[in-house]
C-alpha cells in the first residue's frame, strides 16, 4: 500500500492541474451560452449552460455551485411567459408533484422516491414527472404513485429545453401545492421553469451532496439526506434554506435463511462472506485509497473468507482479486434481486473512494455489522449520519482491514454491532421518525415560491477539492455520456443527460429536462410512455437553429477533455499560476470542438 503522506502528495499534484482543466471547460461553455443570449438564441443557450454543468458535475473543479450559471438559467427564465395565478388551495390530500429526469430498476434514487411515496404520513396524492426518460418506467413507482390517488407522466425527452421548462412550469403552477426535485446534478430545465417568484414551494434533494449540482437558486428548501450533506450545503452552496430529511428505508424481512442464500449462491456453508453493493466505478482506486489492495490484504488474513461484490462486472482488477484468493471473489455485476446476497452476508464493506448509502443502510437494518470507508474518504463521500454515529470509521485502509478481520474472527461481537446498528437504522430511517422528519421540512416551506441568489457559495478546501476533481475524472472516464462514439446504443447517464452522440441532422439537443407540452403517460401493463400532443398554446417557440452543430461542438471538446493525451499536455503545460498556458489550452478545446 502507498504510504499516506505520499498518496496525498499525488493526489494534490494530479489534482490541481486538472482542476484548473475542468473550470477552464466550463467557462468556456459560459462564454458560448453568453454569446448566443447576447444574439437572442436561448434555446442554444441553455444548451451551452447544460453542457456546463455536465461538465462540472462530471468534471469538479472545486465548487459545488455557481451563481454565474445560475443567473444565466435565471435571466432565461425571466424571458418565458408567466402562467396565470394559481387558484387557491383546494380542500382535500395535498398535492404532491415530484420531478425526475428518469428512474433506474436498481440503485437507490428511484428506490428513495418510491418509498417517499409509500411513508407520507399525511396521506397525500403524489404525482411522478418525468423530464427524459426513455424506455419502460419502474411498474412498482407507477403502482406506488396509483396507491396515493396520482400517477406518472412522462415528457417528450425529444423536445426543445425551453418547451420542456415552460410545460413543466405549467404542471407546477396549475397541478401542485408542493414540488420536489429529484433530478440530476445538471438539470437545468427545473431551473428556467422554476426561475420566477410565484406558484407552489420548491424543494430540491440534495442526493448528491459532493457533487456540483444546479437549482439551488429556485430551492425554497433544500432537503439534505445527511448531516454531512448540510454543512456542504450551507458553506459550499451559498444555501441557508436546509432540513434533514434521511434516507427512508423500508423494513423487512429476508425470505431467505443465510444457509440457503449460501446454497444458492456458490458459497461454502461455513465460510466468512464478505458482501459490498456499489455501482463499479466507487471503487476504481486513487493513490493511497484502494479498495483492492484492503480487500486483498482482508483475504490474505482470512484464508476461508469469500467476498462478493453486487454492482461491479468483473474486470481486470476483480478478476486479479479473484485469481490472487484462489477464486474467492465474486463480482456478480447489478442484480434486482438483493435478498440472497444480504441474507448470505456476515460482514458488510462500505466501498471507497466513494460509498453507497442506501445500500449500507438496507444491509445493516438487517442487523449485518458494516466497515465504514477509512477517514481519508471524509463525509459525504463517505456514509454518516444519526444512525451511524454508532459505527466508528476506521483511521486509515489498514485499520480498515483490521476491523473487518476482528468482526470476521468474532461472532458474538458481529451480533452485538449488527443489532445495534439495526436499531439505529430504525430509529431515524424508518416509516414513524421518518415521517416526523418530513412534517419538519413541509413546516420550514414558504407560502409560495420564491428566486434566491447563490452569492455566499464558497469554494471548496483543497483536500475534498481535489479527491472530488480526481474521483470525478476517474468516474466519468466509464460512465461520461460524451464518451460514447456515435451510433452506439446507451443507457444511465448517456439517456439522463439528453446527449446523443449519433443523433440525426436536425434534431434538437435533449436536455435533462422536458416539459409537460409532450406529456405522456405509461400503459398499462408493461409501462412503457406513450406521446401526448402539445397542450400550451401560450409554450416558448422551438428554438433549434444550430442545435445540430452545437451537439457536434460540445462532444468534440467534451470527448477531447476526456482523453489522455489532452490530460498529458495539461499536465504539462496547464496550471492555475500560468495564465497563458491555462488560456491556451482553454483555447485548443474550444478550437478542436468546431
Amino acid at each position: 500500500m502507498m504510504e499516506v503522506g505520499a498518496a496525498r502528495a499525488t493526489i494534490a499534484a494530479i489534482a490541481s492541474t486538472r482542476l484548473s482543466l475542468n473550470e477552464a471547460v466550463f467557462r468556456w461553455c459560459l462564454r458560448r451560452a453568453d454569446r448566443n443570449l447576447d444574439q437572442r438564441g436561448l434555446e442554444p443557450a441553455l444548451a451551452y449552460c447544460l453542457l456546463a454543468a455536465d461538465s462540472a458535475a462530471y468534471h469538479g473543479f472545486g465548487q459545488l455551485a455557481s451563481p454565474d450559471l445560475e443567473r444565466r438559467l435565471l435571466g432565461v427564465a425571466a424571458q418565458l411567459p408567466v402562467p396565470p395565478p394559481p387558484l387557491p388551495p383546494r380542500p382535500g390530500p395535498v398535492r404532491w408533484l415530484h420531478v425526475m429526469d428518469r428512474t433506474y430498476a436498481i440503485g437507490g434514487h428511484t428506490a428513495l422516491v418510491r418509498r417517499w411515496l409509500s411513508l407520507d404520513p399525511d396521506g397525500g396524492r403524489h404525482h411522478v414527472l418525468f423530464l427524459s426518460h426513455h424506455g419502460e418506467i419502474d411498474p412498482r413507482l407507477v403502482e406506488a404513485a396509483r396507491a396515493t390517488g396520482g400517477g406518472v407522466d412522462a415528457l417528450d425527452p425529444d423536445a426543445p429545453l425551453l418547451e420542456r421548462a415552460m410545460a413543466l412550469r405549467q404542471r407546477a403552477w396549475t397541478h401542485a401545492d408542493r414540488v420536489v426535485l429529484h433530478v440530476h446534478p445538471w438539470s437545468v430545465v427545473p431551473v428556467v421553469a422554476l426561475g420566477i417568484a410565484g406558484g407552489p414551494p420548491v424543494m430540491l434533494l440534495n442526493h448528491l451532496s459532493q457533487k456540483f449540482w444546479v437549482g439551488g437558486s429556485v430551492a425554497d428548501l433544500v432537503l439534505n439526506l445527511r448531516d454531512s450533506a448540510l454543512e456542504w450545503s450551507a458553506a459550499y452552496r451559498g444555501i441557508a434554506r436546509n432540513a434533514l430529511l434521511p434516507i427512508p428505508i423500508a423494513p423487512r424481512v429476508s425470505r431467505e435463511t443465510g444457509s440457503t442464500a449460501r446454497r444458492k449462491l456458490g458459497l461454502p456453508a461455513g465460510a466468512p462472506v464478505l458482501l459490498t453493493i456499489g455501482n463499479g466505478d466507487k471503487y476504481q482506486p486513487l493513490p493511497g485509497l484502494d479498495f483492492f489492495d484492503a480487500a486483498a490484504a482482508i483475504l490474505r488474513a482470512e484464508p476461508a473468507a469469500h467476498l462478493v461484490a453486487v454492482g461491479p462486472r468483473e474486470d481486470p482488477r476483480w478478476r486479479a482479486l479473484r485469481e490472487m484468493s484462489g477464486g474467492r471473489v465474486s463480482a456478480v455485476g447489478p442484480q434486482t434481486d438483493l435478498d440472497p446476497y444480504h441474507a448470505a452476508a456476515d460482514v458488510y464493506l462500505e466501498s471507497f473512494p466513494l460509498g453507497s448509502p442506501t445500500a449500507l443502510l438496507e444491509v445493516g437494518l438487517l442487523g449485518t455489522p458494516c466497515v465504514r470507508a477509512p477517514r481519508d474518504v471524509p463525509p459525504p463521500f463517505s456514509i454518516d449520519g444519526a444512525a451511524i454515529v454508532g459505527v466508528e470509521q476506521p483511521r486509515d485502509m489498514a485499520d480498515y482491514v483490521r476491523t473487518a478481520v476482528a468482526l470476521i474472527a468474532h461472532e458474538g461481537e458481529r451480533r452485538a454491532q449488527g443489532r445495534a446498528l439495526a436499531s439505529a437504522i430504525r430509529e431515524h430511517h424508518t416509516e414513524s421518525r421518518w415521517g416526523k422528519y418530513l412534517r419538519n421540512a413541509v413546516q420550514a416551506l414558504p407560502d409560495h415560491h420564491r428566486v434566491y441568489s447563490l452569492d455566499g457559495a464558497e469554494p471548496l478546501p483543497p483536500p475534498p477539492a481535489r479527491l472530488l476533481g480526481r474521483a470525478g475524472d476517474r468516474r466519468s472516464a466509464r460512465r461520461h455520456p460524451h464518451r460514447h462514439p456515435p451510433g452506439r446504443a446507451r443507457d444511465g447517464p448517456a439517456r439522463a443527460s439528453g446527449y446523443d452522440a449519433g443523433a440525426r441532422p436536425g434534431r434538437a439537443l435533449r436536455g435533462p429536462g422536458s416539459g409537460l407540452a409532450g406529456a405522456r403517460t405509461p400503459a398499462p401493463g408493461p409501462h412503457r410512455v406513450r406521446h401526448r400532443p402539445a397542450l400550451d398554446e401560450r409554450r416558448a417557440p422551438r428554438q433549434t437553429s444550430g442545435a445540430p452543430a452545437l451537439q457536434r461542438q460540445g462532444l468534440r471538446a467534451m470527448r477531447w477533455l476526456t482523453t489522455t493525451r489532452s490530460r498529458r499536455r495539461w499536465d504539462a503545460n496547464g496550471s492555475r499560476k500560468d495564465s497563458a498556458s491555462v488560456r491556451r489550452s482553454a483555447g485548443l478545446i474550444a478550437a478542436r470542438s468546431i
